[in-house]
């Protein structure tokens, strides 16, 4: 599976899950894009790829095509590929009532780690590895406040296949030659 199927998956199952729970309006999008321009103003939950790891050795299987008269080769390896999530959402020290970049970010981790999730991902043939603790650091934003900006890792396990085609050999020849 290609990193923007997983991403694309990724999206609509927080999103699902975040309107479920009653936090409607909240974007879920790829975090580190050139079109992304701005400060966010509005909360906002960021996703971005971190890692590959490449588990075992690749599985290949060939299959002759007698139309073609070529081998197709399919090569198949489990990856464990890594996710970092990541939150901003303004506070109102007047309006305790909104949620903070951690509690967005902590209902992420929920929503990734339920049950349902884990089966909706098995039948994509996709796991869940892992999923790492919130931690919740403060940097400085653009109005010289400190902004909470926690984050947290999940590892998705799944497979990434390549076909290639390789020539047909029609003849050999065999030669015996004394050492």
């Amino acid at each position: 599976m290609t990193d923007n199927q997983l991403i694309a998956i990724l999206i609509v199952i927080i999103n699902n899950g975040l309107t479920a729970d009653g936090f409607t309006g909240i974007p879920v999008i790829q975090s580190n894009q050139p079109t992304q321009q701005g400060v966010v103003t509005s909360p906002v939950i960021f996703l971005s790829k971190s890692k590959d790891y490449w588990y075992g050795w690749q599985q290949e299987t060939s299959v002759y095509d007698p139309v073609n008269d070529v081998m197709n080769v399919s090569s198949r390896q489990r990856v464990e590929t890594t996710f970092e999530f990541g939150a901003r959402a303004i506070q109102d020290p007047t309006d305790t009532s909104l949620p903070t970049a951690s509690d967005l970010l902590n209902e992420v981790g929920a929503i990734i780690r339920s049950p349902q999730t884990i089966q909706y991902l098995a039948t994509l043939d996709l796991g869940l590895l892992r999923t790492t603790e919130v931690s919740n650091k403060y940097d400085l934003d653009d109005r010289d406040q400190f902004e909470a900006t926690p984050i947290f890792q999940t590892t998705i396990v799944h497979s990434r296949t390549r076909i290639t085609q390789v020539p047909v050999i029609e003849s050999t020849e065999l030669d015996v030659v004394r050492v």
